[in-house]
């Protein structure tokens, strides 16, 4: 007989976008503005699919509260231009300990990206996980893994990508 221990998280609805690195969090119903600029991967890796670039102030932030005591997953994205194609790029960092880690990977799986409101990619637990030490500088100077979205959107879709990361519960099964 196995026993099974399980949690249940709520994301508080303070979670949200943030629209500029550094200013607090909003509802997740706000879109978060993404730079006109279509920047190119600065490194591509051996696969077509995945590139690697590094995370700078130009990334989109979505922090995810998970309790008072400032549990939390904080993510940086942004989509760029390769080869004519669409990707998708991130990296994320988990505080408050193994628990949250592992809420914090559910939710990246359970999250979309949407142009124009239309879903094209689902599950980003492609993104790099980084550790805590650089919260602090808001994840600038990280890698951030890339996956491609085998769309190539014109300049005004492109500018209406967001990520979408459900609100609600989670639960963990120990």
């Amino acid at each position: 007989m196995h026993k099974f221990a399980s949690i249940i998280a709520i994301i508080a609805l303070t979670s949200g976008c943030m629209q500029n690195p550094g200013t607090a969090a909003v509802s997740s119903e706000t879109p978060t503005q993404v730079n006109i600029e279509t920047p190119q991967a600065e490194q591509a890796s051996a696969s077509s699919d995945t590139v690697q670039i590094t995370v700078d102030d130009s990334f989109a932030g979505y922090v995810l509260q998970w309790d008072s005591n400032g549990a939390e997953t904080f993510i940086r994205y942004r989509p760029i231009m390769e080869n004519d194609q669409m990707y998708i790029c991130g990296a994320y960092s988990n505080r408050g300990g193994s628990i949250f880690s592992r809420l914090g990977r559910q939710a990246l799986n359970g999250s979309t990206v949407k142009m124009n409101g239309n879903t094209v990619m689902r599950g980003l637990g492609f993104f790099n996980v980084v550790s805590n030490a650089n919260r602090q500088a808001e994840l600038v100077g990280t890698t951030a893994f890339c996956s491609n979205t085998g769309l190539s959107p014109s300049r005004e879709e492109f500018v209406t990508v967001r990520i979408d990361v459900p609100t609600g519960r989670y639960r963990i099964q120990k």
